[in-house]
């Protein structure tokens, strides 16, 4: 889900032929934000296709036109939130493969499960996550179980999957936080 911003006025007119290069380039979703006014560019419905963007392109041209139509206004808060959010995917990525060069492969996954946690649409984080559940499979197939047992109220199975993933990856954050949440059931 890419969001095209135009970088100046003349940008407006080939806001199809942005589209139509992104799409060929086999980009699917394709929108183009360009606020007419200050006031539309600080309208929370206007800008609300940056909330759920998994990229952003500003498009050429004058970038102080750019800067002068969007500062200080809401699309300009959306657009920080959406760096931000690049950091942390890219960042999770990065730390991820440097895990998995170590054959740590059930911390890798275990860091890019969490982070999909908060971003499930992102393509790479997605992708990474796939290769590292065929690499931990059996920590995965464990977690996943308890995960499952759990949220069926089945607490004593559910324990038994946590200690299982716990005792195939012992540093596991996310066995030992399962088992601190079962326990105080118990």
């Amino acid at each position: 889900r890419l969001v095209v911003i135009p970088g100046d006025a003349d940008g407006r007119d080939n806001s199809q032929n942005e589209i139509q290069l992104w799409k060929s380039l086999g980009v699917t979703h394709v929108s183009v934000l360009d606020a007419d006014s200050r006031t539309q560019a600080d309208d929370p419905d206007f800008s609300k296709l940056l909330t759920t963007s998994s990229g952003v392109w500003l498009g050429g041209g004058q970038q102080s036109w750019f800067t002068a139509w969007y500062r200080d206004t809401l699309v300009e808060d959306r657009l920080k939130e959406v760096l931000d959010n690049m950091q942390v995917i890219e960042g999770t990525i990065i730390r991820c493969q440097e895990i998995a060069k170590r054959g740590d492969y059930p911390g890798a996954w275990e860091n890019a499960e969490r982070t999909y946690r908060q971003f499930p649409n992102d393509n790479k984080l997605n992708e990474l996550r796939a290769n590292l559940t065929t690499e931990a499979a059996d920590f995965v197939r464990s977690i996943r179980q308890a995960q499952q047992l759990e949220g069926k109220g089945q607490t004593g199975s559910s324990l038994a999957w946590y200690l299982k993933a716990q005792k195939l990856y012992p540093p596991s954050e996310l066995a030992q936080e399962g088992i601190q949440r079962l326990v105080k059931e118990i």
